[in-house]
């Protein structure tokens, strides 16, 4: 029964505290047992604080006094009290009072965060107040799409992260398999790969005119500090048609030799592949194979015979459009490729080298050369008050071409050899060469350039015994760069016959 009276008194005074500070007049009973009495010397040797606690921790609140006496202290959160003297009235079990007066709250809550008084009771209240901050872990609640995002291509995107947290979360977008990310708080200056992202407030990102590139999938991070980092995937998929590109718009095979053609196709959504050859669709055979790795389809044809020897289509449809790339399967020779070093050994002599892919046997090569041509102003030698210093000249040079016979033997990958003779010293010069086989003359090749030396780098003229192809000893056939019928005028001879024009006037 005296318990009671003791806990009714506490909140009587309590109440008190509070209608004196709103200037409200409340009778309190006499004071039972002395509690409540008066002390002017107790005193808080707490001061209040704003603690910070990490959710499910557990968390003290001090509330230290010096000459207590026998004056009651009690816990209040807002209008709730949660302790009276020794006994704890709140009901929650992970409130409990420890080291004296001090106020436990174990397994801490976000709905635990507030103001927390500790208050003496007497009929002028002392009391310190404790803010409690509860640190939580940032929680992704949602993202855009619930995970899956579709666009069609050339549509601007946005792509939204909500979290929740304290403090407030900090957002970090990552494109999966990429080296590129961005977040809440950078900037992109420097952005080759994706130059339409920007970052917005950092819980979304803007992607403007979305194509293919831009498709995969988009991590979430969010973080505060607090916990483990948050983390949400949201796939982007871009709709489009398809996009064909050729791996080789040319391929080269031979009668009863292998051949496979392949292309490239992105699509959203996936899109049906199919062959032709000319304008006919191909089905599988045994001769006929189509095979799929990811992104590349091929046609392999096994065995080829004469009628495959074709132009062929890959081409692709889906629900957004159709492309198609074009592929020629040719029996004639690849194009050849020069192997020999640009700089000659030789003042006057150059001997060329190249080589040729071809499954079917070759017929014979058709070398062209001539002295690389020069546009500029008149030499200062070869100026004159005739022509006063500014006359523009052209040197009008032939390809002089040389046919040579191919080699024996069924190596599929010919290598030739030619020396070229009769050339001008330290001089720059120009070559090209087809090769011919049943099918007919294959592409011409690349310009090669090369050019002379400015003195043998042997005292002995060079012969063609010293130059072999690994098949036959090479063939000079003694056509030379200056005996063939060209047109070649040299400066010097150009200023004699002005001259001798201007003097038999």
């Amino acid at each position: 029964m005296e318990l009671h009276i003791i806990i009714i008194a506490v909140c009587f005074q309590l109440t008190q505290g509070y209608a004196v500070r709103a200037k409200t007049q409340v009778n309190l009973p006499s004071n039972p047992a002395g509690y409540g009495a008066l002390d002017n010397s107790a005193r808080f040797i707490t001061e209040g604080r704003h603690i910070k606690v990490v959710q499910t921790d557990t968390v003290t609140l001090p509330c230290r006094v010096a000459n207590i006496g026998k004056l009651v202290r009690a816990w209040k959160k807002g209008i709730a009290i949660l302790t009276a003297g020794d006994i704890k009235v709140s009901p929650d079990d992970r409130l409990s009072l420890v080291n004296g007066y001090d106020l436990e709250i174990r397994s801490v809550r976000s709905e635990d965060e507030g103001d927390y008084v500790c208050q003496i009771a007497s009929l002028q209240p002392q009391e310190i107040t404790h803010t409690l901050e509860v640190l939580v872990p940032p929680k992704i609640l949602e993202v855009s799409g619930g995970g899956i995002v579709e666009a069609k291509k050339g549509t601007p995107v946005t792509l939204e992260c909500r979290a929740k947290g304290n403090p407030q979360p900090f957002y970090q977008w990552i494109k999966k398999a990429k080296l590129h990310s961005w977040t809440s708080h950078s900037s992109i200056t420097n952005n080759t790969y994706n130059p339409s992202l920007r970052p917005t407030n950092g819980s979304t990102i803007l992607l403007g005119e979305v194509n293919r590139h831009q498709a995969g999938v988009y991590r979430c991070l969010a973080s505060n500090g607090v916990g483990k980092v948050a983390a949400r995937e949201l796939t982007l998929r871009v709709l489009y048609a398809p996009e064909v590109t050729a791996d080789e718009a040319w391929v080269h095979s031979g009668i009863g030799n292998q051949a496979v053609l392949s292309c490239t196709v992105y699509a959203e959504p996936e899109a049906e592949v199919r062959w032709y050859r000319s304008s006919l669709k191909l089905d599988v055979t045994d001769d006929h194979v189509t095979e799929t790795s990811s992104n590349r389809h091929r046609l392999i044809i096994r065995q080829v015979q004469l009628q495959d020897l074709d132009n062929y289509t890959c081409e692709a449809q889906n629900n957004f459009g159709k492309a198609k790339q074009y592929i020629v399967l040719s029996g004639k020779p690849q194009v050849a490729v020069f192997r020999s070093n640009p700089a000659s050994r030789w003042r006057d002599s150059y001997n060329i080298s190249w080589t040729v892919f071809s499954y079917t046997p070759l017929e014979e090569h058709k070398l062209f050369f001539r002295r690389k041509q020069f546009t500029g102003q008149i030499p200062n030698s070869l100026k004159s008050e005739v022509w006063g210093g500014n006359l523009t000249f052209w040197y009008l040079r032939e390809w002089t071409d040389v046919t040579l016979p191919s080699t024996p033997g069924n190596d599929i990958t010919q290598q030739m050899s030619y020396l070229i003779r009769g050339l001008e010293p330290e001089m720059l010069y120009e070559a090209k060469v087809q090769a011919r086989n049943t099918f007919g003359w294959n592409q011409m090749s690349d310009v090669f350039t090369f050019h002379t030396a400015n003195k043998d780098s042997y005292s002995w003229e060079p012969s063609q015994d010293i130059f072999h192809s690994p098949e036959t000893e090479i063939r000079d056939l003694g056509v030379t760069a200056l005996g063939e019928a060209h047109l070649d005028y040299e400066p010097s001879l150009l200023l004699l016959v002005i001259l001798m024009f201007h003097f038999s006037l």
